[in-house]
């Protein structure tokens, strides 16, 4: 009895040493961002599978108006005992019903999870981007269309038929589903970032900053060469077509300053248990006396004998359907006082599977972004945006309809709260 009465005082002291001086209290904040401009497509691109040529109409030049809203609610404390605790509940503050390129629905929450951080590191726990995406560095931009994370496709649609990538597209493997992740503290500039999703199978992730794009629901249509029962749409990195399994990453992220220069890199690896996918992913950002030159490089690799999970597919269908394949970014930035500048370029090579009529087989298609981008900070929390940028989507094919390309000028202004 006093050895229960010993535990019980204890369990008792330690729960009181974890307590907060006051619960946990949130704070709204977040963004509104509004896109207006023009925007060119090629007169003969067709971006649904049953459009004919003369269905684009709707996309040749013309002026569109869209937006991008985020509403966040935030909160933290620290126990008694030193560990920190916070919350992050990200919401879509736009219906999301935009014109011609952006047609879907709200889709609710952004983003869901909790930290629990101590001198020892911070866990992350919930829907978020796995650790290597949020230690990870870019080419600088700041302009309206964004560049690997940009809303580009929005404006210049990305065609039936064409495989692009996108960092904030669930083809990174699963966008933003229930992970752990932890982030050690910073030694010397050094730190080391680790995630694990215990079933990338089954989750559909948190949404998407952007709206998926058209290959990602019609230009993957693996069942035509690989005799699958499957149909268009088959194959999502995070779909149950896959079957079911965990990946997992590391890697290292370095910041520091010396003389002025400051230096910003990270370099990491991840492995998903589905399709044998395996990425590889470095960034780099140097910057002095208001420039900023930097770049980033992501391999999505699948061995050509990985199985398509329940399918029994190998080989190329595998990668094809895994968005196998390579993105790179590039970009200089120059910023003095209120006003920014930035041009920079994105690439993309994706592995693609297509049984249509004037497909080669399997091959890769490309995406390139030219963007030039301009920003002036008009006050605290609000800017205004600038951005005129060519996008090329190339295929494999002999259908003048399955590629596409335009220059697009739009103006956003950008409110942060």
């Amino acid at each position: 009895m006093k050895k229960v009465l010993l535990a019980s005082a204890a369990l008792l002291a330690l729960g009181t040493a974890a307590q907060a001086a006051e619960p946990v209290k949130l704070s709204i904040g977040g963004y509104a961002t509004e896109f207006a401009g023009y925007a060119g497509n090629k007169d003969s691109a067709i971006f649904t599978a049953a459009e004919t040529t003369s269905s684009a109409a709707d996309h040749k030049v013309s002026f569109d108006t869209q937006d991008d809203v985020n509403i966040n609610f935030v909160g933290s404390t620290k126990l008694d005992n030193g560990i920190s605790v916070g919350v992050e509940v990200d919401t879509f503050g736009s219906q999301r019903l935009d014109s011609r390129t952006n047609s879907s629905g709200n889709t609710d929450v952004k983003r869901s999870f909790v930290t629990v951080g101590s001198a020892f590191g911070t866990a992350i726990v919930g829907e978020r981007e796995d650790a290597l995406y949020i230690v990870h560095n870019s080419a600088p931009d700041v302009g309206a269309a964004g560049l690997q994370d940009g809303a580009w496709f929005q404006f210049v649609a990305d065609p039936a038929y064409h495989k692009t990538f996108n960092a904030t597209t669930t083809s990174r493997y699963d966008d933003r589903g229930n992970k752990i992740s932890y982030v050690t503290p910073s030694f010397y500039g050094l730190a080391a970032a680790a995630s694990y999703a215990p079933d990338i199978g089954k989750n559909t992730a948190g949404g998407h900053t952007t709206v998926q794009s058209s290959s990602d629901t019609n230009g993957n249509n693996i069942a035509a060469n690989n005799s699958t029962t499957s149909t268009q749409g088959h194959g999502l990195v995070n779909g149950t077509d896959f079957g079911t399994g965990d990946v997992y990453g590391a890697g290292l992220a370095y910041a520091n300053t010396f003389s002025g220069v400051s230096i910003k890199a990270d370099a990491g690896m991840a492995q998903a248990n589905i399709a044998n996918l395996r990425l590889y992913q470095s960034g780099l950002q140097v910057s002095y006396a208001g420039f900023t030159v930097g770049g980033s490089l992501l391999n999505r690799n699948v061995d050509s004998k990985a199985t398509l999970g329940t399918q029994g597919t190998q080989g190329l269908g595998t990668e094809a359907a895994a968005y196998a394949g390579q993105s790179w970014d590039a970009g200089v930035a120059y910023a003095n006082g209120p006003y920014a500048i930035s041009l920079g370029y994105f690439h993309d090579t994706t592995k693609k599977a297509e049984g249509t009529t004037g497909h080669v087989g399997y091959a890769a298609d490309s995406t390139q972004v030219y963007a030039l981008g301009a920003k002036y900070i008009l006050g605290p929390g609000v800017a205004l945006q600038e951005s005129i940028d060519y996008v090329d989507y190339k295929t494999h094919s002999t259908n003048s309809g399955d590629s596409n390309k335009g220059v697009l000028a739009i103006t956003a202004i950008r409110v942060d709260f």
